[in-house]
């Protein structure tokens, strides 16, 4: 997915074509997959999970920073950074 044909990078992984993949990148592809079938089971259409002890944002999102939240949609994960 790209904006500007001259710029191939992905937007959905931010990586171009040829770039290696960095060894502490975390597929949480099915992760997702699970948490949004629970998700439509329960007809829930967002799911908040916030920075904790136990790495759960981490765990969903596959993002380690020090700050924020992360919101799960059907379609999107975003992170709140404070």
């Amino acid at each position: 997915i790209t904006t500007n044909p001259f710029f191939r990078r992905d937007l959905t992984t931010n990586c171009n074509e040829t770039d290696e993949i960095p060894a502490n990148r975390v597929n949480t592809t099915e992760r997702l997959q699970v948490l949004r079938k629970v998700m439509e089971n329960n007809q829930v259409d967002a799911y908040y999970v916030p920075l904790d002890h136990q790495g759960r944002r981490k765990w969903i999102s596959g993002f380690s920073g020090s700050n924020g939240d992360a919101i799960v949609t059907k379609n999107r994960v975003r992170t709140l950074e404070f």
